[in-house]
């Protein structure tokens, strides 16, 4: 309505560095929500040697 239409409509190339990154990001983030307690576990203990020291 107030944008003409694309002189090119084609999609754009990502380089394969970001699509790899992304795609290892997208799998970190479905493992540490599949399985999160290795992680709290950590989390604390690393918290828990902090407030020791």
């Amino acid at each position: 309505m107030y944008f003409d239409d694309p002189p090119d409509s084609s999609r754009l190339s990502e380089p394969k560095a970001y699509t790899t990154v992304m795609w290892i990001a997208v799998a970190l983030v479905l493992i540490i929500g599949i399985y999160p307690d290795p992680w709290i576990r950590l989390a604390q203990s690393a918290a828990g040697s902090l407030v020791a020291a």
